[in-house]
């Protein structure tokens, strides 16, 4: 997959560089404090090394070292940090489960957060490779392992369900309006709809 560049930042997908743009916008609207691509990888488990002595017949035996399994490294795509207004709107809080609840009508359609904290693994709306079934096992093994949630999110259906960056609007290249297939909204507008419906439960 070809590697694309916006912002002196290389991105491994395009679908990467239209996250940014989500991302981009929620920090200039001040509704998250910051955001990293490609953050440090998280070691799920370690090599595993086979030991084994070698006879000698003049010296000492030798003993030497045979790698059997590598280490397994994983780096997701994103982690952003929300401030706690726009993270109410945005996601649902795993650490303040117990707290709040979960209303299923309203919490499942958003991003999971955890303490503020959201990370993102992105895939593509078509995945000719099935990269998503290689997620999902990694998104099961971290959490386990280190107890981060890690969201499997398709840009084009976030984008869909909360708004869709302005720089998105437009094609990449050329500028020109992007035919987009789902109904679009702007973050001002999704912002005013989700207050008013919060509001409304309470």
């Amino acid at each position: 997959m070809p590697k694309v560049t916006y912002d002196n930042i290389e991105f491994d997908s395009v679908g990467e560089m239209h996250f940014y743009w989500w991302c981009e916008e929620l920090q200039e609207a001040g509704c998250i404090e910051s955001f990293e691509t490609q953050p440090t990888p998280i070691l799920l488990s370690y090599p595993e090394v086979l030991e084994y002595t070698i006879p000698m017949k003049r010296v000492a035996d030798k003993t030497k070292q045979h790698n059997i399994l590598n280490g397994h490294f994983y780096t997701y795509d994103s982690i952003i940090v929300w401030n706690e207004d726009a993270e109410r709107l945005f996601c649902f809080n795993l650490t303040n489960y117990a707290k709040s609840g979960f209303n299923k009508k309203v919490d499942s359609k958003k991003l999971i957060s955890q303490q503020c904290v959201c990370r993102i693994e992105l895939k593509p709306k078509f995945d000719q490779n099935n990269m998503t079934r290689l997620a999902i096992v990694n998104q099961k093994w971290t959490y386990e392992k280190t107890g981060k949630f890690i969201n499997i999110v398709i840009p084009e259906k976030l984008f869909e369900k909360t708004f869709t960056p302005k720089r998105y609007l437009l094609t990449d290249v050329s500028k020109t309006k992007r035919k987009i297939k789902f109904k679009t909204r702007s973050l001002e507008e999704f912002v005013k709809i989700n207050t008013t419906e919060q509001l409304s439960l309470i």
